[in-house]
């Protein structure tokens, strides 16, 4: 299992974003059928679950700037990243935690997706060039494709305007998005865990030795308020988190629940796990798989999961029940 947790932490990496556009492309265009990542008792099947919407601290602005209310799912539906995050600018200017974040998501995902694919030994490469390296290193083509639609304009323009992605998480964190705040608690961990290896003697490096993240907050702190939010979302991240601190720190019986458990949880409550969200909006719950085009909704997170299953389910339902009656305290966070 150590190597599923490796592969579940990492699941920003571009190798998981590809997985996920081949799920999607190979999924029947119709509504899952009800599966175990979604099945809870009857009561709280009637429940809809609560969505976290972060309220600007700024004062109001001039500028026109998108509802609050549609930043998530403006991004949800963009092709191009590059316009919208022209658009939700202004909005995160003035203050709007959730313009903050998913700006800040943006610029990380595109940096790192076009150094991935359109860049070779420092080069900058055409699309054509790109799509002939995806054909030479066995990736999916359609991938390449659609990494180009939505982040190309970011590598052939200047893009300071837009700020630093991690100026801006560090700014959402602040303001209180729980999306942001659990991102931050991972990267305090995934940083901790790199550094762990210049304190063991490894040569320093720039992610071994860069400043602290989290100005100074306590990842277990972010991480309770992410849960208080009950954001799916939010509760997705939250298991990204416990991997991070998983990997920091093993479990001593060396089982990989806490971060399952926490993944089937927020697929439970709302978070899309059907396998055909689109492909650079979500996590992936079958991220640990190496034929994601032969796993159903049913069996992915069983597939990762393996004879650790039953355990899953049993710490997902002891979380859902904490959560129901608000025991905060009693989700041994960040442990």
């Amino acid at each position: 299992m150590r190597k599923s947790r490796l592969g579940i932490v990492l699941i920003a990496g571009i190798a998981v974003l590809a997985a996920v556009y081949v799920w999607r492309q190979t999924a029947p265009q119709k509504a899952a059928p009800q599966n175990l990542l979604t099945q809870r008792s009857p009561e709280r099947q009637a429940e809809k679950p609560e969505t976290h919407v972060s309220e600007s601290r700024a004062a109001p602005s001039l500028e026109k700037k998108p509802a609050q209310t549609d930043i998530k799912r403006q991004f949800s539906e963009s092709r191009n990243y590059w316009d919208y995050a022209h658009e939700i600018l202004p909005a995160a200017k003035a203050g709007n935690a959730d313009a903050q974040f998913y700006l800040s998501k943006i610029l990380e995902f595109c940096d790192l997706a076009n150094k991935t694919y359109f860049q070779r030994n420092g080069t900058n490469l055409t699309l054509d060039q790109a799509l002939q390296l995806a054909v030479e290193r066995k990736r999916p083509v359609e991938v390449t494709q659609a990494v180009f639609e939505r982040c190309h304009e970011f590598q052939a323009h200047d893009a300071a305007e837009l700020g630093s992605a991690k100026e801006w998480l560090a700014q959402a964190t602040k303001a209180g998005q729980p999306i942001a705040e659990a991102t931050t608690a991972q990267k305090m961990y995934s940083q901790e865990y790199v550094k762990s290896f210049l304190k063991a003697g490894a040569s320093p490096t720039p992610e071994n030795t860069a400043p602290p993240i989290g100005d100074g907050a306590d990842p277990h702190d972010l991480l309770l308020a992410a849960v208080k939010s009950l954001d799916p979302e939010a509760l997705f991240a939250v298991s990204m988190a416990q991997g991070a601190h998983e990997q920091l720190h093993p479990p001593s019986d060396g089982k990989d629940t806490n971060q399952l458990a926490w993944m089937l949880v927020a697929c439970q409550r709302g978070y899309d796990c059907s396998g055909s969200p689109d492909w650079l909006t979500t996590g992936c719950p079958n991220c640990g798989t190496r034929s994601p085009a032969n796993q159903t909704p049913d069996n992915r997170m069983m597939t990762i999961a393996g004879d650790d299953w039953p355990a899953v389910q049993q710490r997902a339902q002891e979380i859902n029940a904490k959560l129901d009656v608000g025991q905060w305290d009693e989700l041994d966070l960040g442990s």
